[in-house]
């Protein structure tokens, strides 16, 4: 199943067949969700990850949208900012400030937490201007990043249902409409001296960040257990931040990861932390400089290729212990047998896996081996 974000639609495709082909006579194309702003534009439908609690997580940015789950429930997500027209299909500007069918007012840009057939939506953060991607940790914790306006770029821990404040609450004025008298850039931006506005983590100026992942355990030297990577291609680099808690949120301190081609551009775009263990990191273009990173357990030794700089380190191949805090639907399946390695690892992100368990119900999972045709045994090892 590939799921692709095309305003106005979060589409699937199964291929039923598996052949790695799409027929559209067999195969099938799926609309899980629609109503998003704006056709063929970069603040609009973004990355879909998958958390460790079996439910899928994507984010919009401050186009808006007016959208209807698959349980019934419309969400209004509104601003100021956007137009009108057939890029336009949701008229989100006359929703804003409009009360959802979940009894709050939401505003754009926003990061959806919902099932995987579209059902059950939450919205878990609002109030950023263009976020790419979020990532979640074993422990259930949500990093974003958010590609703004000069001086305004940042990485934050995103608090579960937090306004992040670009609009006001209920979505008719921006940020600098409400600028107090002395504010410093970085606390009008994010609007951090106003109520019900979540930290705004580390504001590090101007930037394009892409990309987000946070690597646990297992495929590098443990002292970098608990590393948050950031795509930076305006920067040239690849933030690194190692999070520790500090009142309702995280300090998060920066440091330069990875660079490549520091003279000019780097197009470094997309993270991943693929089912068997590591991060991939993606060219966004191919010109100029071109960068990957793949922490892979194919092979025991660490070694770089100039130009492509691709850097391979082995680990031992224990689904349970991958690196990658999503794990796979095989994994998934297998649960109940992995339930001692969880509970008595010394990792602490590792045990905290033994919840995916409990709360990755049947239902999910009945409806990913749907999508491939595998139907699920009346009776279960397995306890949800």
């Amino acid at each position: 199943m590939v799921y692709v974000s095309q305003p106005p639609d979060l589409l699937a495709y199964i291929d039923v067949d598996r052949n790695l082909k799409f027929d559209p006579a067999i195969d099938k194309r799926e609309v899980i969700l629609t109503g998003f702003n704006a056709i063929n534009h970069d603040h609009a439908l973004h990355s879909l990850t998958a958390g460790t609690d079996g439910k899928f997580y994507f984010n919009n940015g401050n186009c808006g949208a007016v959208f209807t789950d698959k349980s019934g429930k419309t969400f209004f997500m509104g601003g100021t900012y956007g137009d009108r027209g057939p890029n336009w299909p949701a008229n989100h500007l006359r929703a804003t400030g409009r009360t959802s069918d979940d009894g709050h007012v939401w505003t754009s840009g926003f990061a959806v937490r919902m099932d995987p057939d579209g059902s059950n939506v939450e919205i878990v953060s609002h109030g950023l201007r263009n976020s790419y991607e979020q990532t979640l940790t074993s422990f259930g914790d949500m990093f974003q990043n958010d590609n703004d306006d000069p001086r305004g770029c940042r990485t934050t821990f995103a608090l579960e249902y937090g306004c992040a404040g670009y609009f006001t609450r209920d979505g008719r004025q921006r940020n600098k409409m409400v600028k107090r008298p002395g504010q410093s850039y970085d606390r009008v931006h994010w609007r951090q001296d106003d109520p019900g506005t979540m930290d705004a983590g580390e504001v590090y100026g101007g930037g394009a960040p892409t990309g987000i992942t946070f690597y646990e355990n297992g495929a590098l030297d443990p002292k970098w257990n608990g590393l948050l990577l950031s795509g930076e291609a305006a920067l040239n680099t690849i933030l690194g931040y190692q999070p520790t808690p500090k009142a309702g949120t995280f300090a998060l301190e920066r440091f330069n990861f990875v660079t490549t081609n520091p003279e000019k551009e780097f197009e470094g775009a997309d993270f991943s932390g693929p089912p068997k263990n590591g991060t991939d990191i993606s060219p966004k273009h191919f010109h100029r400089s071109t960068f990957a990173l793949a922490i892979s357990p194919l092979v025991p030794t660490v070694r770089s290729i100039s130009v492509i700089g691709l850097i391979r380190v082995s680990v031992p191949p224990v689904t349970w212990m991958n690196p990658s805090p999503a794990p796979s639907t095989a994994s998934l399946r297998q649960i109940s047998n992995l339930a001692f390695p969880l509970l008595t690892s010394t990792q602490p992100r590792v045990r905290s896996r033994r919840c995916v368990a409990q709360r990755f119900t049947r239902d999910t999972l009945a409806f990913v081996l749907s999508k491939r045709r595998v139907r699920l045994p009346t009776q279960t090892s397995a306890s949800f």
